[in-house]
């Protein structure tokens, strides 16, 4: 049975087609994850693309982006995002959502909208979240992301909200 079965148990899905990704090493990382076993982790990959959606108050950035760099972005556009730590550093974001320190976390957690990730076969990719400020898709897959150090995949692209900063 695959993944979809045991995380829904007594759920009726639709069957499975036949463009779906092979999940079982990401089935195998949640089991693993469940059961405190170690899991191997991926490498954080991705691009260096900043785009922001003032309307819609999101930024899709690139997990290889440094804080730094980032920093600099959102001051030039008059936004901020709370998830972005104020002392600008070499890191990447795909490294802050990957490995946040304990008070980083939290801000993370509320401002991540989405992710798009490498499952840790190296070859599926997959979106969690979006650009929607709700969520409401059931399980909140994305949080397994922040702080796994890469055991269920590789953060390529990540969307976080943001704020317009007053004049």
């Amino acid at each position: 049975m695959r993944g979809r079965y045991w995380m829904n148990p007594g759920i009726m899905l639709p069957d499975e087609s036949p463009d779906e990704p092979q999940l079982d090493t990401f089935e195998a990382a949640l089991r693993n994850a469940m059961w405190g076993r170690p899991i191997p982790a991926a490498t954080t990959a991705g691009g260096t693309q900043i785009a922001f959606n003032t309307p819609n108050l999101s930024l899709v950035v690139g997990a290889a982006v440094t804080l730094d760099e980032l920093s600099r972005h959102l001051t030039e556009h008059g936004v901020s995002c709370a998830a972005i730590p104020a002392e600008a550093t070499q890191r990447t974001v795909g490294e802050l959502i990957a490995n946040p320190s304990p008070a980083e976390r939290q801000a993370v957690r509320h401002a991540l909208l989405g992710l798009d990730v490498v499952l840790p076969d190296g070859h599926a990719s997959a979106r969690f979240g979006g650009e929607n400020m709700k969520d409401v898709a059931g399980y909140d897959t994305k949080r397994l992301f922040i702080g796994g150090r890469g055991a269920f995949g590789a953060i390529t692209t990540a969307i976080f909200k943001i704020t317009v900063n007053a004049a």
